[in-house]
């Protein structure tokens, strides 16, 4: 059975997205979900994980989170070359960006898994709806639908290593429409929360990376018909994209 771990679920639970690994777990009855201090060593770095999420976190947690993991960059990118899932949400996406810079030009290292960089704003939040797709090989192309509300961007080249290509809202930062970045099975992505239970296709497609063929997503009638309605929202031309409240 699944072995999910939830990284410093303490901290990084901004919107709640510490769900996302309790809906896996609903979703696989006999997994496990494994929580990961920051005193710990990552269940992942010992091979005893099979998908790891991290959530959005205030901008000093987030920092902590990524100095927690900077002793375990190369595992994270062994992990990753062998196909273990990692599905990073919020600002936890900036995990794999090389650095993050402050508003005063000062930069925190960052794992450096791509080299993007990352840009805080915090007097300039942006809010916004997202819809877009991307390409699910044998299950076709699934939609993804969610929120964002962040006080940083990234910047640089991810054309080739996007995960979602937008449809509303922007990508990675406003000029962009390629969003987040997908790394093997590494998802990383500035919509936030408990995305999975939004996102019943994604979720069965990661279950399906992960091996659990049988498996559906939980209260799948319910979830269905949720993300049916909001399609049909976000896709109203008269509903706002941008700064919601």
């Amino acid at each position: 059975m699944l072995r999910i771990e939830m990284l410093y679920p303490e901290a990084a639970n901004l919107y709640g997205d510490r769900f996302n690994a309790w809906y896996l777990q609903k979703s696989c009855p006999g997994s496990t979900v494994i929580s990961t201090s920051f005193s710990d060593v990552p269940a992942f770095a010992k091979g005893e994980a099979d998908i790891v999420c991290m959530g959005g976190a205030p901008e000093i947690y987030q920092e902590k989170a990524i100095a927690a993991l900077m002793p375990y960059r190369s595992a994270l990118q062994e992990c990753i070359d062998k196909g273990t899932i990692f599905l990073f949400t919020g600002n936890a996406v900036e995990a794999a960006a090389e650095y993050i810079e402050n508003e005063d030009g000062s930069r925190i290292g960052s794992l450096g898994l791509t080299k993007l960089y990352a840009k805080r704003d915090r007097m300039n939040r942006y809010n916004s709806i997202f819809l877009g797709s991307f390409d699910g090989g044998e299950s076709g192309q699934i939609e993804i639908a969610g929120f964002r509300s962040q006080s940083s961007m990234m910047y640089g080249d991810n054309s080739s290593f996007y995960a979602f290509a937008s449809e509303k809202g922007c990508g990675i930062n406003r000029e962009s429409t390629l969003a987040g970045v997908r790394l093997g099975n590494f998802f990383g992505t500035y919509l936030l929360g408990p995305l999975l239970p939004m996102n019943p296709e994604f979720t069965r497609y990661i279950l399906r990376l992960a091996g659990e063929n049988e498996a559906a997503p939980a209260f799948e009638k319910e979830a269905a018909a949720a993300f049916e309605a909001r399609l049909m929202e976000f896709r109203d031309p008269h509903f706002a994209t941008e700064n919601l409240r």
